[in-house]
């Protein structure tokens, strides 16, 4: 089953950080090397043509959260709104329809209660490192 933004299954689904590790080994290996520079060309290709008609922020939320999946670090929000490369509130609002969706999941830090962390859903985790799989398998 593939990602699907209109599940109807609105059951909280909550993550520790130790299920992460269990999870990455669950789902195919992905370099985490192979992400940063897809990250990477994705913001130099704005400085070549623009960075507003390359605005794209629910991709680069997935992005940026398997990379931190992968090498086992939460990601607090304020993070991952500057990780999506566009304003704040525009960032906000992506992720909070994601965690909608279920394609994420909050987590409140238990030590600061101003602070949240986000992570990939299981499912959201495993569809992506099938797409880079296949990618891998059959280059476009």
């Amino acid at each position: 089953m593939g990602l699907d933004a209109s599940r109807e299954d609105d059951d909280e689904c909550t993550i520790e950080p130790s299920d992460i590790s269990t999870l990455a080994e669950a789902s195919p290996a992905i370099d985490l090397s192979e992400i940063r520079e897809i990250l990477r060309a994705r913001r130099l290709r704005g400085n070549f043509i623009g960075k507003k008609i390359f605005a794209d922020p629910a991709w680069d939320i997935l992005l940026s959260l398997l990379t931190s999946e992968i090498a086992s670090v939460e990601m607090p929000v304020t993070a991952l709104c500057e990780a999506a490369a566009v304003p704040p509130t525009t960032a906000l609002r992506w992720i909070q329809q994601m965690t909608d969706w279920g394609l994420l999941i909050r987590r409140e830090d238990p030590f600061d209660k101003r602070r949240a962390f986000i992570a990939l859903a299981p499912e959201t985790s495993q569809s992506l490192r099938r797409y880079f799989h296949t990618i891998r398998a059959r280059p476009i």
